[in-house]
């Protein structure tokens, strides 16, 4: 059984969101806390360091934006040429983008690592003006830090954090922060109780609420046991993993669970068929009332391949084959254990 049964679990009916921090992006390329930091102390006279250590990036933000005659721009300056790094290893993002069942994405990135993923499959929001655009059929990406296409209204320094909390910034999307936690699980995956960014949040929001109505996970490698006491007193339940792990697993599972997940009408009928086709299947459902049944099966490659499968005895002389079905997507159509075994190839079914 994975480590992860719980969160799959939820995932598997559309009941999770996730927030993404900065950690999901290290792989591709994307410039760490550390490097921000050592950036913005390279624009420090020596003489004034002394003055700029040991401050959290927020913080120090705040203090150059304070010291420097240019303010925010020189900030911005510094900072953006960061992010135009060479892409790497994109696979955490591709993989997301193959699940679909994960309707709400946050992140507190600056990068366009995730929407360049989905392409036109998700909207992206980063201010109050984008609220408009929410498409309940397509992947919502809300950028609550926004990024380097509005540099004004980025989230960068303490004040603009605070006065995110306020609600004196970009208050409709914070409102939505707030409903989320309220309404489904939370995911929390690239964040490290390092980064003030997790801990204000899921504090302010507690506060608010009195407590956190749904569950909370965090996936991060190797956290300390210390860092593991504090998750505990936030109420958020930790998995010592990387997204690469909790991907692998959770797509072992989708295999395995989404027809039946499907039929019992678990999850949306969009979601089915997206995931189908991302495994080059098309499977159509016939709606009743109180579950759906599989009408047809193709694929949508050309690959000849043979599986095995399980009919129940009193389907076995309706079938016909008319292409042969790729066995990678076999878990997607296999029958319950306790119908007959069935062989055969051919082109479809």
């Amino acid at each position: 059984m994975s480590q992860f049964s719980e969160v799959i679990q939820l995932v598997r009916k559309e009941q999770v969101t996730l927030f993404l921090g900065a950690g999901f992006s290290l792989e591709a390329g994307a410039p760490n806390s550390s490097s921000l930091i050592d950036a913005i102390l390279n624009q420090v006279p020596y003489e004034d360091k002394e003055d700029f250590v040991n401050l959290t990036l927020d913080a120090l933000c705040q203090k150059f934006v304070e010291y420097n005659n240019e303010g925010r721009s020189a900030l911005i300056r510094t900072l953006k040429p960061l992010f135009n790094f060479e892409r790497k290893n994109c696979k955490d993002q591709i993989s997301l983008s193959h699940i679909p069942h994960f309707k709400r994405i946050f992140t507190t990135n600056y990068d366009t690592l995730i929407e360049d993923a989905y392409g036109s499959d998700c909207v992206v929001i980063k201010q109050n003006q984008d609220i408009g655009m929410i498409d309940d059929t397509k992947a919502m990406i809300y950028k609550i830090h926004g990024d380097f296409d509005n540099p004004d209204e980025m989230i960068l320094t303490r004040g603009d954090y605070d006065d995110f909390y306020r609600n004196q910034k970009n208050e409709l999307i914070w409102d939505i922060v707030k409903a989320e936690f309220s309404l489904r699980a939370i995911l929390f995956i690239g964040y490290s109780l390092d980064d003030s960014n997790i801990t204000h949040l899921i504090e302010r929001v507690t506060n608010l609420s009195g407590k956190c109505n749904q569950p909370l996970f965090l996936i991060a490698p190797g956290m300390k046991k210390a860092k593991r006491k504090k998750l505990e007193s936030l109420g958020v339940k930790y998995y010592d993993a990387k997204a690469e792990d909790f991907f692998k697993d959770l797509f072992l599972s989708l295999d395995r669970n989404i027809v039946k997940d499907a039929k019992r009408k678990r999850i949306s009928d969009s979601s089915f068929h997206k995931y189908c086709e991302y495994r080059k299947l098309q499977i159509d459902l016939k709606s009743t009332s109180s579950k759906n049944e599989i009408s047809s099966v193709k694929t949508l490659d050309n690959g000849e391949h043979i599986i095995n499968f399980r009919v129940p005895k009193t389907q076995r002389s309706s079938i016909s084959v008319t292409r042969r079905i790729p066995s990678s997507t076999m878990n997607l159509i296999s029958y319950p254990a306790n119908s007959m075994p069935y062989t055969r190839s051919g082109s479809s079914w």
